[in-house]
C-alpha cells in the first residue's frame, strides 16, 4: 500500500538491532527462507486519510477500520495505520527484552519487532500459538507487527456508532463502539516508547498513559 509521506520516519538503529538478533537468526534460518507459505492481505488504502479527514477525540465521517481481537476484547484501528495483515508462521524470539515483545518477523528482508499488546491493554489470556494473525501497522512505512487472537477483518465505523471511551482507562484508546469495540489511537499507539526497540528502556512509557 502506497502512502503519501507527511513526516520524517523515527531513526530506528538498525545495526544494534541485528546484533541483539543474530543468534535467534542462526537458530531460525527456515523461517528466512522466501519459499514459507505466509498468508498475507495487502490493506487498501484509506479514503478518509486521502480526503484529508480532521483528526480528534472523536470519529466525524464514516471511518474505515481494521478490527481485531485480544482476550475476547474487540480493538480497532484507523486502516491509515495499517499496511498489511498476514498470517505469522514462525518468528525469531528476541532475548532480554519484555514479555509484550514476542520477537522479530522477517517481513521480506525488513526486520520487524511483533508485540503481543494484551499485557499493555491489562488484559490476561494465553500466550499466541503457531501460526498467528498478526497487523503490520505503521503512517508512512512499516514499523512493527501486533497480535490477533482471530483474522483481522476490515470494515468501517459510522459516526453515530462512537462514543467517548467512559469509565476505560485503557492506553491508546480514542473512542467505542455501541457494540464495546474500542477504538485506538493510531498516532499515540505509533509514538509509545515501549514500543521503540532503541528506547534504552523499554518498560518505560513516554507516551500512550494519558486519556485519548
Amino acid at each position: 500500500m502506497n502512502a503519501p509521506v507527511h513526516s520524517k520516519p523515527r531513526a530506528v538503529d538498525w545495526e544494534a538491532l541485528k546484533r541483539r538478533i543474530t543468534e535467534a537468526i542462526e537458530q531460525t534460518e527456515a523461517f528466512l527462507d522466501p519459499n514459507r507459505p505466509d498468508a498475507a492481505t495487502r490493506v487498501p488504502p484509506s479514503t478518509a486519510c486521502d480526503s484529508g479527514e480532521a483528526e480528534g477525540d472523536g470519529l466525524e465521517h464514516p471511518t474505515e477500520v481494521v478490527t481485531f481481537a485480544l482476550s475476547g476484547q474487540r480493538f480497532a484501528l484507523e486502516i491509515r495505520y495499517v499496511w498489511e495483515i498476514l498470517l505469522v508462521q514462525r518468528l525469531s524470539p528476541l532475548p532480554g527484552t519484555p514479555s509484550y515483545l514476542l520477537g522479530i518477523y522477517d517481513l521480506r528482508g525488513q526486520l520487524l519487532p511483533i508485540f503481543d499488546l494484551r499485557g499493555l491493554l491489562g488484559l490476561s489470556g494465553a500466550t499466541r500459538s503457531d501460526p498467528a494473525w498478526a497487523i503490520v501497522c505503521g503512517e508512512t512505512h512499516s514499523e512493527f507487527l501486533v497480535l490477533s487472537d482471530d483474522t483481522p477483518e476490515v470494515g468501517e465505523i459510522a459516526a453515530g456508532e462512537i462514543a467517548a471511551p467512559r469509565g476505560m482507562n485503557r492506553p491508546w484508546t480514542r473512542a467505542m463502539t455501541a457494540d464495546g469495540t474500542a477504538v485506538l489511537d493510531g498516532a499515540l499507539l505509533l509514538s509509545d516508547r515501549r514500543l521503540f526497540l532503541d528506547s534504552e528502556d523499554p518498560a518505560a512509557s513516554g507516551n500512550g498513559e494519558g486519556e485519548a
